[in-house]
């Protein structure tokens, strides 16, 4: 499924909840001007996921929460 549907909306109330959300589509789904959709290829599929990892990674950390 792609995030708009799905990982987006779960994303939004993790997020509210305080927890760092990055939400993606593997490539050939969601957000593209492509004209290719919903294609599978397990190892382009793989490398979107150590993408994002990688790119979650380098984000800046959030201040830790603090009992109120």
């Amino acid at each position: 499924m792609t995030k708009e549907p799905a990982s987006d909306l779960f994303a939004a109330r993790f997020g509210d909840a305080g927890f760092s959300v990055l939400a993606f589509d593997h490539r050939w789904f969601g957000e593209s001007g492509g004209a290719s959709r919903q294609i599978v290829r397990l190892d382009d599929q793989v490398a979107d996921r150590h993408a994002a990892i990688e790119c979650a990674t380098g984000l800046p950390q959030p201040a830790p929460l603090r009992p109120g």
